[in-house]
């Protein structure tokens, strides 16, 4: 995914597009040119793709592909776009409009048409519906998706604890707890308190004032050895007697897994290329 802004970057560039109130190309369009959707991840996409999880991201949008493919139509269901005030916007359905993207790149795609249903609603509203939304072709969230996104409309809104809770399936004692939090960082951060809020998960939020973890070169050692201890219990010495196997392993774990570990390894790789592989004339 290409967007690199923050919630809150993302966030104010939509209260932008939305102030200027122009009006669609069409009221209720049935198909919409792939092309003519913009993607908003970081206000629109509640999953947060990290440690691991964006391997499984990638996957899904290759599973996407070829149910697009094994469709007569080479369509699926209709993902949900609204009008931004500028340009529609896809609120549920971006793994969807990856997968036709890439299809129609390829010259795979019968019809660049792709079908749509349309939200009507300000800025908060679309940002609420795709939290609710849940269609068959989704991922689903895991519980920090849904708390941050509780957390996001617990510093945005003025929803009350039991229509957040409807709209993220968080508790309500821990949307109590967003709202302590809440008024904790605007009594530290009075001026910028929507922007430092905004700028953690929920997950980072609950520990706000606590002393944070220094994540630096020892940090990082000190996990990767944690996870090595774990794989030598889970394999012993399998791994490093058939290398083949747990390769392929990795492999099917993500299609992209290799390239990024080639990209972590790369002096490593580069100096057995060196030094065993015979250079051809």
């Amino acid at each position: 995914m290409s967007e690199t802004r923050t919630y809150e970057q993302g966030r104010k560039l939509l209260i932008k597009e939305f102030e200027l109130n122009s009006k669609p190309p069409e009221e209720d369009p049935q198909s919409i040119h792939l092309e003519a959707i913009h993607m908003a991840h970081s206000v629109f996409q509640p999953r947060q793709f990290q440690d691991g999880t964006m391997a499984t991201s990638e996957d899904h949008t290759q599973g996407l592909m070829e149910a697009i493919q094994g469709e007569d139509s080479h369509l699926l269901d209709p993902i949900v776009v609204w009008w931004s005030g500028k340009q529609w916007t896809v609120i549920d359905g971006a793994h969807r409009l990856m997968a036709y993207r890439r299809m129609n790149k390829k010259r795979l795609l019968h019809n660049p048409m792709i079908p749509v249903a349309v939200f009507k609603g300000n800025l908060q509203a679309a940002i609420a519906e795709s939290l609710k939304l849940n269609t068959k072709d989704k991922l689903p969230m895991t519980k920090d998706d849904k708390a941050t996104g509780a957390w996001r409309l617990t510093v945005t809104s003025n929803y009350t604890k039991p229509q957040i809770q409807s709209i993220c399936k968080v508790g309500t004692s821990t949307i109590a707890r967003m709202r302590e939090v809440l008024t904790l960082i605007k009594e530290k951060h009075p001026e910028d308190f929507l922007e430092v809020a905004l700028d953690l998960s929920w997950k980072d939020a609950r520990n706000f004032g606590a002393k944070e973890i220094v994540r630096d070169d020892t940090w990082e050692e000190k996990q990767a050895r944690i996870w090595s201890d774990r794989l030598a219990k889970a394999y012993g010495t399998k791994a490093s007697r058939q290398p083949a196997i747990f390769a392929r392993a990795l492999e099917l774990y993500s299609s992209r897994f290799p390239k990024e570990l080639l990209g972590n390894w790369h002096d490593d790789v580069q100096a057995y290329i060196e030094e065993y592989v015979e250079p051809e004339f």
